[in-house]
């Protein structure tokens, strides 16, 4: 038995760990650098730019 994924709630929680882990580095806000790529790739393409350029910054 193969265990499905479900992308839209790993999203989901990965959005969540951006915020909870978002700091004030300044003039920028930054978050920790250890989410999953495929996940904040497909935030991007859902329009939540920041979401990305958050980790583009300081990839891990």
């Amino acid at each position: 038995m193969e265990l499905e994924i479900d992308e839209e709630k790993v999203d989901e929680a990965v959005l969540a760990l951006l915020y909870l882990t978002t700091f004030k580095d300044k003039p920028y806000w930054r978050a920790w650098k250890g989410h999953n790529w495929d996940s904040l790739d497909r935030l991007h393409q859902k329009g939540l730019n920041h979401a990305v350029q958050l980790m583009a910054q300081h990839p891990a």
